[in-house]
């Protein structure tokens, strides 16, 4: 599949500090967020919004279809496996050589 890189951005006002939003690509999204469900749970909708959560044991997984980004809220409780196995689905890299993320 030939997508555009994920991209990470820090949430400094959110309660946690080690909160993330990951902006994927619009045309993988919906078959990402499938994907997400399968290993971590089913999402639920908030109403009519277009946000919906999929609260894992590891993190709280919060998208958006319209922006196509999901924001991820680390719990106490933070397996890395789990997280690696997100950052996997969604195709994040860490490119700790440069001190760089994309």
């Amino acid at each position: 599949m030939n997508r555009e890189p994920t991209k990470r951005y820090p949430l400094r006002n959110c309660i946690r500090p080690d909160t993330y939003r990951y902006c994927l690509d619009q045309g993988c999204f919906a078959q990402l967020w499938q994907r997400l469900q399968e290993e971590f749970g089913r999402a639920h909708q908030f109403g009519e919004l277009d946000l919906y959560e999929i609260n894992g044991v590891s993190f709280l997984l919060r998208a958006s279809y319209a922006t196509g980004s999901i924001t991820v809220i680390k719990k106490k409780d933070l397996a890395v496996e789990d997280l690696d196995l997100f950052h996997q689905i969604v195709g994040f890299e860490e490119h700790v050589e440069l001190g760089l993320v994309s």
